[in-house]
């Protein structure tokens, strides 16, 4: 492997893009990894930023190199360059798939140590890897601890996650006040919200709720209507039927349709 990366044709000039290009090419990773350890002590005005850092990292990550994937995110905080959200994402999910959820999970608490000023995605993903453990606990936690930091910028796709593990647990009770106590938590909901909400409302057989849900989301977010609302009244409208409440469902039905009537002749007139 020393051969290979001692044979590397070598630039008059190194950039941290032209260093990426290289390693990209490589089909050992520790060649790869060879080759990026190299560059500093060839060229000793030159500093890997954090593009450089992501390609390494990732390449380590996706062929199972996980000591040397630690050891350069290591290297990487102590640098302090700038670095993406996207590479902890990549790295935590690699953890995750190796089964080593303690080690996503102190990754992501280390971030704050790193110079990244937005880890909003990589909450998200955190979140998602300990709610798969069926650990909702561990995740309210995780989010209570987090969901006030300025690096965080959306919280609604984190609560979504929120809502859908407790759903899956038939605890869409819960869900529900989640949902409700989204205003206060400075964000509004979007259509995953009440995807996720009715679903979790109907698979419980909390049909008077889910039909409130579905009338507030007439006024929310569906007032310009779209093609995907479509999936969410049918979710509610398949579980009124499987509970026979057949005429329920085409009362729903007619104002549904009378609601996207009405719609489609305003955007005719303002045309």
């Amino acid at each position: 492997m020393l051969e290979l990366a001692m044979s590397i044709r070598w630039p008059r000039f190194l950039t941290p893009t032209h260093l990426s290009q290289i390693i990209s090419t490589q089909k050992n990773p520790l060649t790869a990894l060879q080759i990026f350890n190299q560059a500093q002590h060839k060229y000793p005005n030159y500093r890997h930023n954090g593009p450089v850092y992501a390609t390494i990292i990732n390449i380590l990550g996706n062929s199972g190199r996980i000591l040397e994937m630690k050891q350069v995110i290591d290297q990487m905080k102590d640098d302090s360059c700038e670095c993406k959200d996207s590479v902890f994402v990549g790295a935590i999910r690699t953890f995750a798939s190796a089964g080593m959820v303690n080690e996503a999970v102190s990754l992501f608490n280390s971030i704050p140590q790193f110079n990244c000023v937005n880890f909003t995605e990589s909450f998200s993903t955190i979140l998602g890897v300990v709610l798969k453990e069926s650990n909702f606990k561990a995740a309210y936690k995780l989010f209570l601890d987090n969901c006030w930091r300025l690096e965080v910028k959306s919280r609604v796709k984190s609560l979504n996650l929120l809502m859908e593990g407790l759903c899956q647990f038939k605890k869409s009770d819960l869900a529900l006040n989640i949902f409700q106590e989204m205003d206060f938590q400075g964000c509004y909901p979007d259509r995953e919200s009440y995807r996720i909400l009715m679903k979790g409302l109907c698979d419980d057989g909390r049909l008077d709720e889910a039909i409130h849900l579905l009338y507030s989301m007439f006024w929310r977010i569906s007032q310009k209507g779209s093609g995907e609302d479509i999936v969410i009244y049918r979710i509610l409208l398949d579980a009124l039927c499987d509970n026979g409440k057949v005429e329920e469902a085409l009362g729903i039905l007619g104002k549904v349709l009378r609601k996207e009537r009405l719609l489609t002749v305003v955007d005719n007139d303002l045309i």
